[in-house]
């Protein structure tokens, strides 16, 4: 469902913002946050795979 609101919101986007409702703007701001969390939470784990067993001074 998201790839269909997401081109949905991308074409409107291409006419300009005026064409976005509030609700496919709120949509559009969730979606981010959730995947900003998602990209942090993945840095962590990377950063933790790489010095795994590794102490600092």
């Amino acid at each position: 469902m998201s790839t269909g609101k997401l081109a949905e919101i991308k074409a409107k986007l291409a006419q300009g913002t005026a064409a976005l409702t509030p609700g496919e703007v709120a949509w559009l701001v969730k979606r981010v946050e959730e995947l900003e969390s998602k990209n942090e939470w993945l840095r962590k784990e990377l950063s933790y795979a790489e010095h795994q067993g590794e102490v600092g001074f």
